[in-house]
């Protein structure tokens, strides 16, 4: 998903405000990303966008891509 939407401008608004819900159609996925040189960003991403924040605070979102077909 980060790969296919690298070259994306951010959105604009803040991220998802959800508790995680799994397995229902209006869920919020949220997720830690530890990167080789020890930087941490949380990730979280719903039906309609995703979002990095980065260990400065700062935080960007895009619109994730359309699934694989299976």
């Amino acid at each position: 998903m980060l790969a296919a939407s690298a070259s994306q401008p951010f959105l604009e608004g803040p991220a998802p405000h959800a508790a995680l819900r799994a397995g229902v159609e209006d869920s919020v996925w949220e997720a830690v990303i530890l990167t080789r040189d020890g930087a941490v960003f949380g990730f979280s991403a719903d039906s309609r966008r995703a979002c990095l924040r980065g260990p400065d605070g700062h935080s960007g979102c895009f619109v994730p891509p359309e699934p694989a077909p299976r």
